[in-house]
């Protein structure tokens, strides 16, 4: 498992009850949990840490998303220093194939199982 300054997730997704529903699920499970709502908000997130100092153990990751989609982010993620693993979610299969092909750790469609989703953000920390 993660040491406990690595456990920190962020949380990208546009849907304000979705966001605050997976936030509080990786709480309540131990994490810390910074959140964004689109792609553009992720990218200030990231930029607050350089990748040396980041800790994030995982980014969970709506596809869909405004302004920056979420295999964009993905792409420009995978471009700089170490790599943090990304839990894609999407309602679509076509942008769950679309993201992991893009390096994506996991990946969960919606609507989700809580379970299964707390289970792939675990073992992306790991």
């Amino acid at each position: 498992m993660a040491r406990q300054a690595e456990r920190t997730i962020l949380v990208v997704e546009d849907e304000a009850d979705v966001r605050e529903l997976v936030s509080d699920v990786l709480r309540h499970e131990g994490f810390e949990v910074e959140e964004a709502q689109d792609g553009v908000q992720a990218l200030a997130v990231l930029e607050r840490e350089p990748a040396p100092e980041r800790k994030l153990c995982a980014v969970v990751l709506d596809v869909m998303l405004p302004r920056l989609d979420g295999v964009s982010l993905l792409r420009q993620l995978r471009a700089h220093g170490p790599e943090v693993p990304v839990v894609a979610m999407s309602a679509s299969e076509e942008y769950l194939l679309a993201a992991v092909t893009a390096g994506a750790r996991g990946a969960v469609a919606k609507p989700f199982d809580i379970d299964h989703l707390v289970d792939v953000v675990r073992r992306a920390c790991v």
